[in-house]
């Protein structure tokens, strides 16, 4: 079983790309405080949780850094000089353009120190659903990503890990693991968050008839959430070094 918190973190450098709203942030910050010397750098492109997540972290005792910064490009950092790399559930949105995984992968590369380690966590993509609480996450994404394309916006695209281990292999990197897994979120609002930001796309769309029609999906897709009490979120992790 992978275990990226089973390593040692004191006097080390650790890369967190993707801040997001600070879930990962917080628990490493949180982690990180029970070893010596060790230093969380923080990247986003959007900084608008800067300030909040560093209200949030105040209080343990680890060296926290914020960059705004692309994953393709992490300004700021300097080549050879992280010794952990983590970038959970941001691949997807990175490779919202087509491609740039490879670009934000190569960045990973040259910022890591050798025998530096890369840890990703994120959404496995899938054609069939397995079960009905995981037909619940693949439904909500269909209906966000038709919803991206009428809008003609970009969409998240989340990598097949057999590629991205792949990808790793050809930029040279060694020791390359990977496992399936889930998360599950349970009750009646495990799609509040889905949703709320699914109306907010859906504002901007002049057609009221596909609004009306995309509106009536979403009240489908929650009663049917109801009666499998949540939704099941398919993941897997990859952990690797570089050479």
């Amino acid at each position: 079983m992978i275990n990226f918190y089973g390593q040692d973190f004191s006097n080390k450098v650790v890369l967190e790309v993707g801040t997001g709203r600070g879930g990962t942030t917080i628990e490493l910050a949180k982690f990180l405080s029970k070893f010596n010397g060790c230093k969380l750098v923080t990247t986003d492109l959007n900084d608008d949780n800067f300030e909040k997540i560093e209200g949030e972290i105040r209080n343990y005792d680890v060296q926290v850094e914020f960059i705004k910064t692309d994953g393709c490009i992490l300004e700021g950092i300097e080549n050879n000089s992280i010794d952990f790399l983590v970038c959970n559930y941001t691949l997807c949105a990175i490779n919202s353009k087509c491609g740039s995984e490879a670009l934000a992968i190569n960045r990973f590369n040259e910022v890591l120190k050798e025998n530096g380690v890369l840890y990703i966590e994120e959404e496995y993509p899938i054609d069939i659903e397995t079960n009905d609480m995981e037909y619940v996450w693949k439904r909500k994404w269909q209906l966000r990503r038709a919803t991206s394309m009428l809008l003609g916006d970009s969409h998240f695209n989340e990598i097949n890990p057999y590629i991205l281990a792949k990808i790793l292999e050809l930029q040279g990197f060694k020791d390359i693991e990977w496992e399936k897994d889930s998360s599950k979120f349970l009750g009646d609002n495990c799609l509040e968050f889905s949703n709320n930001r699914l109306n907010k796309m859906l504002n901007k769309l002049e057609d009221k008839d596909i609004v009306n029609g995309i509106k009536k999906e979403m009240e489908k897709l929650e009663e049917y959430a109801t009666r499998t009490n949540g939704m099941e979120v398919p993941i897997y992790k990859i952990i690797a070094t570089k050479i």
